[in-house]
């Protein structure tokens, strides 16, 4: 369980971190790095290092609008339709347009500019809110959810704002 914690807290970390950068990114460069789609290494700013823990995976919204994720994929939380890890920063399948992303243990959640929400990776607890517990390698819409304006992962359940004030929370509920 400390490992969890620590590689939530470290993707959150790292999320916080990623949120400062957009004015250090060279998004030309970036973006002839990636329009082959092949995994390219993370935009850096100068003097910063990023160290990955093993376990990890970090998922990033760029400037783009595109999310990318790397590390850990055991689960499909990568999204890249596979569950091979990545040393290196992969594009999310099927995602554009992304405004928000959040990660859990196992999964990751978008908010595209639309107000759904789309999740992947494990789904044993049903946090990835498609109705089943089937893990999931690309993503998936969150099913009854429209009108989003915030989105949060937590171990093993997700979470959501509602432009009306509402919020959803789905998956474990174990320890209330």
């Amino acid at each position: 369980m400390a490992l969890d914690r620590w590689t939530l807290r470290s993707t959150l970390v790292a999320l916080a971190l990623l949120s400062l950068l957009p004015t250090a990114w060279e998004p030309s460069a970036w973006a002839s790095a990636s329009a082959a789609g092949a995994p390219v290494a993370p935009p850096r700013s100068p003097g910063l290092e990023t160290r990955t823990p093993p376990l990890a995976r970090l998922a990033s919204a760029l400037p783009t609008a595109e999310a990318w994720a790397w590390g850990a994929n055991a689960t499909g939380q990568l999204g890249d339709g596979t569950t091979s890890p990545h040393p290196v920063a992969a594009r999310v399948a099927a995602l554009g347009g992304a405004v928000a992303v959040a990660a859990g243990d196992g999964h990751s959640l978008a908010l595209q500019p639309d107000g759904t929400v789309w999740s992947w990776g494990d789904n044993r607890s049903g946090q990835l809110g498609d109705g089943t517990t089937t893990n999931r390698a690309t993503p998936v819409q969150v099913q009854g959810l429209s009108g989003v304006t915030a989105i949060a992962a937590g171990s093993a359940h997700s979470l959501a704002l509602g432009a009306d004030g509402k919020v959803w929370a789905w998956g474990d509920n174990s320890t209330g």
